[in-house]
């Protein structure tokens, strides 16, 4: 009985889809993920977003890194949908079968994060050098460089160290935007601490700021290391100090040139007030349109990108870039300066601004439309 019971459990084996974790590059849907083979587990997400796990007991497809050499035997697939209603595979999550879980939950998060970013900047998030799939490598030793990193990203290839090391949620979060800020958002570099590219920490401020956001429009209980007190308290620490450092200091602080953790986290904060002040498309197209690595490229991208807006919808306080032309500023009943300026906009009424360049524009609303041209009747 019990030598039948073992054939039978090899011709089972057998009869699995032995490398059931080569997932295909395109699906024209959800159903034609599910009937990869027996155990595959789908989850569909919000904005269409399917993540694929291979059941634990199906055979794996070794696959090594190409920088270090790291051999990992499982993957679990985030598949995105595309503009013909396709399904495209954009991560691939390596792991070994101890780690099945954790790979789920960063499969999770890296799709929620290429979700905000198409809903926040309004395009697709590219990964470096035009690479369609991101790898990502959870590792259960220590980075091959000597160094005690937690991470690290190399051109679409994603590395996470140590991985069976105990972790609060709010740090897993934490290392995968910061290397998520690597994979995807274009940024400053030259600095000479903490890092030489700000993309990394740049990653960490503006997704968990997206983040913050989300859990409070959607806040649905999902296992992908967003915990809302974790990601508050990250939140009040790390965003809202570097928004109110750039609101008192505007785009023509000094501290804007500097090499430092200083500098750094003052572009930053730049880069936050806007995403703040102006919308997230405005600063998507400020970061996707600097014309060099400098921190202040993106002063004039940013200016660039409020230009080719006729109307503005602006939270106050805001540094806001204003050109040689009329202006009208509309909203609610109060008092609002623009630079030496009182208007109500309860009652605009065209003024002029003669000498370009970012005016603090602040008052008593709490948010206003500045708009080009004298107002409407």
């Amino acid at each position: 009985m019990r030598k039948t019971a073992l054939v039978l459990s090899s011709l089972l084996l057998l009869a699995c889809p032995t490398l059931a974790q080569k997932l295909p590059a395109t699906a024209p849907n959800k159903e034609a993920l599910s009937e990869l083979g027996i155990g595959m587990e789908l989850e569909t997400l919000v904005g269409g977003f399917v993540v694929v796990a291979p059941s634990s007991t199906m055979l794996g497809e070794s696959k090594v890194d190409p920088t270090y050499g790291i051999k990992l035997s499982r993957q679990v697939g985030v598949y995105a949908p595309t503009k013909s209603g396709e399904l495209r595979q954009v991560v691939a999550v390596r792991h070994e079968s101890a780690d099945r879980a954790l790979a789920l939950r960063v499969a999770r998060l890296a799709a929620r994060l290429l979700r905000l970013h198409k809903d926040h900047v309004g395009q697709e998030a590219t990964f470096p050098q035009g690479e369609e799939l991101a790898e990502v490598w959870l590792s259960r030793v220590p980075a091959v460089n000597g160094t005690k990193i937690a991470g690290e990203t190399r051109i679409n290839q994603v590395y996470f160290y140590q991985v069976a090391e105990e972790r609060a949620a709010i740090l897993w979060a934490r290392v995968i935007v910061h290397e998520w800020g690597h994979l995807t958002l274009p940024a400053a570099r030259g600095y000479q601490e903490p890092e030489g590219d700000a993309a990394g920490f740049l990653g960490e401020r503006v997704y968990l700021k997206w983040l913050q956001e989300d859990l409070v429009a959607l806040p649905q209980k999902r296992d992908d290391f967003c915990e809302p007190e974790g990601v508050q308290l990250y939140y009040s620490r790390q965003v809202e100090p570097l928004m109110a450092r750039y609101s008192a200091g505007g785009p023509s602080d000094k501290r804007l040139d500097l090499k430092t953790t200083e500098g750094m986290d003052y572009y930053i904060g730049m880069a936050l007030g806007a995403d703040q002040t102006f919308g997230s498309k405005v600063l998507g197209f400020a970061l996707y349109h600097t014309e060099s690595v400098s921190p202040r490229a993106l002063v004039t991208a940013l200016q660039n990108g409020v230009f080719l807006q006729p109307e503005l919808n602006v939270k106050l306080p805001a540094w806001v870039p204003f050109a040689p032309d009329t202006y009208t500023v509309v909203g609610s009943a109060g008092k609002v300066s623009v630079d030496v300026r009182v208007v109500d906009p309860a009652k605009p009424v065209a003024f002029a601004i003669q000498k370009p360049g970012f005016k603090l524009v602040k008052g008593s609303v709490p948010s206003v439309t500045i708009r080009r041209g004298v107002p409407k009747k």
